[in-house]
């Protein structure tokens, strides 16, 4: 028998890798690929692998998301893989309509009347799904701020209309009820949106997929990917324990390039925890856009014998213009930043929270793929490098409206070795 492939395509970086380390703690070989295959022999002893790629996907507009997600899911099927799950953003985010439908159209080539099974929620970062409509934290989603986005607000909270042409089902009291709802919500294929209100939800829901087997597509967060992971994991063990956070001299370099309310917060909490040791650079959109300028900004950063440097844009620089044009290119010019930290030496890690950001300094370093490790937070993965420049380095990534005001500094001690930031 051969290896059991689960295919994961992301909306973006974050959100692959936060979701592919699911399947990392439930014992599989689990990768994000950044450039084509992983390199020979990585594989070699599998039974089973999860692969996830960024397909870039939440600022397209439906139509371009459909096709680019329906290209990448034929290529998922042409390679062998036997099961996909397409990572949406848990606060839906973006062209989700466009690419559940861009998946659902591939995977129907191989198995007809095939449906996309949705559920966004994540209960443990205080994503729920009750009666068709997201809530985060007990707010509707269009109150939150996903509503405010400043890249793809969400004005409303039903799923049905973020997703039309869905049909919805409510939760049932076992998985065997529950699969054949799915069913019988689209017998001839399409897209099903289901509740999820707690974690005993999302296992039900996963216990339904393994009935209705590998003629469905699966999408939603890490939330329901977890448990996808534990229901689709065979039998025998084939990877040890995760293992733990790195811990060491040297510094971490945090980049931060969301404009995310949250993510903001995180940076500032950041500031105020580690103080004296920490450095921050704050750059602003028109020497990010300067190589010359750029250089002589990061030159004395580079320069610090500090234990944590943290490197954002001028939170200024998304107002005017096109918002995703201006994304990328601050997320280029803060990748070209943290490779010139890097140069300089004495980095043992590196935590990017934003998917642009992450993606453009990943592939400026030239990775081949990142290694799923552990989880030193939920839904923040640790990773190692494979591949590049920075081959080997311990990198976490994070999405930018993702955990709590304390993540990024619990992420950073944890990686530092001691419990607390100085005051």
């Amino acid at each position: 028998m051969g290896t059991l492939t689960v295919g994961v395509l992301a909306d973006d970086l974050t959100g692959a890798t936060d979701t592919v380390v699911q399947f990392r703690e439930a014992g599989w070989p689990a990768y994000l690929l950044l450039s084509g295959d992983l390199p020979d022999g990585v594989l070699a002893q599998a039974d089973a692998v999860a692969l996830a790629r960024s397909l870039d996907t939440r600022a397209l507009n439906h139509d371009d998301a459909s096709r680019v997600t329906q290209q990448a899911a034929r290529q998922q099927l042409d390679s062998g893989t036997q099961r996909l799950y397409l990572k949406i953003d848990s606060t839906m985010r973006g062209s989700i309509a466009g690419q559940v439908r861009g998946a659902l159209q591939a995977w129907s080539r191989q198995h007809p009347a095939a449906i996309a099974v949705l559920c966004p929620a994540y209960p443990p970062m205080g994503r729920t799904v009750r009666d068709g409509r997201v809530y985060v934290n007990g707010v509707p989603l269009h109150d939150s701020p996903a509503g405010h986005d400043p890249v793809t607000p969400v004005a409303t909270s039903t799923l049905t209309d973020l997703v039309p042409g869905a049909a919805h089902v409510e939760q049932a009291d076992g998985p065997g009820v529950l699969a054949r709802r799915l069913r019988e919500a689209a017998p001839d294929g399409g897209i099903v949106t289901v509740d999820a209100a707690n974690e005993q939800d999302l296992r039900r829901l996963a216990e339904a997929a393994e009935i209705v087997g590998e003629s469905a597509v699966w999408a939603g967060s890490a939330g329901l990917a977890r448990h996808l992971a534990e229901v689709w994991r065979p039998g025998t063990s084939f990877v040890t324990a995760p293992d733990p956070t790195p811990t060491g001299e040297g510094r971490v370099v945090v980049c931060v390039s969301s404009l995310n309310a949250v993510s903001l917060d995180q940076a500032r909490h950041l500031e105020n925890s580690f103080s004296s040791e920490l450095v921050g650079l704050e750059v602003a959109a028109a020497d990010l856009s300067d190589t010359t300028r750029l250089h002589e900004l990061v030159s004395p950063v580079a320069a610090r014998d500090v234990r944590v440097v943290l490197v954002q844009p001028d939170p200024r620089r998304a107002s005017g213009g096109d918002r995703t044009d201006a994304a990328r290119i601050v997320a280029r010019g803060l990748a070209k930043a943290i490779a010139q930290i890097l140069d300089a030496g004495g980095t043992t890690g590196l935590v990017l929270v934003g998917g642009d950001g992450a993606e453009a300094t990943l592939r400026l370093l030239g990775a081949q793929a990142l290694e799923m490790r552990s989880q030193p937070s939920e839904g923040v993965p640790l990773t190692r490098v494979v591949g590049g420049s920075a081959d080997g380095l311990a990198v976490v990534t994070k999405a930018g409206g993702f955990g709590t005001t304390s993540t990024i500094t619990d992420v950073v001690s944890a990686m530092l070795g001691h419990k607390e930031g100085s005051t």
